[in-house]
């Protein structure tokens, strides 16, 4: 059975989930050929200059901070896990994230964990049943408002030039991470 790949970075403490997407949300997206894609180097990653204020907001004790994010360019052999880690570890030095979910599939693949499938975060309630009192996913593409809302989870779409289609289908939409009732 094809599993995500999973780094625990601090405890899980909170009743409270948030679920974050990687790329377009944390970071800037990267477009290739007019499509979305992911960092394939450290130089292309670029962290989203609001990611801070999110790292501000008192309410963020209160939270569990999980990073869910599709990256099949592992399996095409275009990155690999130390790009990976050193990801998270740049992440890590502006946002206190306690686990990082990774699909390192293909759509082809057909597994449970690559979004808009809900393995990652099956995976994370199964291991901590206790902290799903109140879930949020923050996400910018139609996969992270597929998988939330097939686990029931409300949805913030990340505003970005290229997902305006996905306003109406969104719980709300933010236009930064620094919006101070983002977690009320």
């Amino acid at each position: 059975m094809q599993q995500p790949i999973i780094y625990k970075y601090s405890d899980i403490e909170s009743f409270n989930t948030l679920y974050l997407d990687r790329d377009g949300v944390l970071n800037r997206a990267v477009i290739r050929q007019g499509e979305i894609s992911s960092p394939r180097d450290i130089i292309e990653f670029n962290v989203s200059p609001d990611i801070s204020a999110l790292a501000k907001n008192p309410l963020i004790n209160d939270w569990n901070l999980v990073l869910v994010t599709n990256q099949p360019d592992l399996s095409r052999n275009l990155i690999d896990l130390d790009l990976i880690e050193s990801i998270n570890e740049k992440i890590l030095s502006f946002l206190p994230i306690n686990m990082a979910y990774i699909c390192p599939h293909l759509a082809k693949h057909k597994c449970r964990c690559r979004k808009p499938n809900t393995g990652m975060i099956d995976e994370f309630r199964l291991s901590y049943p206790e902290a799903s009192r109140k879930e949020l996913f923050i996400g910018d593409r139609s996969t992270d408002l597929e998988c939330a809302k097939a686990l029931d989870i409300p949805f913030l779409l990340r505003q970005r030039h290229y997902n305006e289609h996905l306003f109406d289908l969104s719980d709300r939409v933010i236009e930064n991470l620094g919006i101070p009732d983002i977690l009320d």
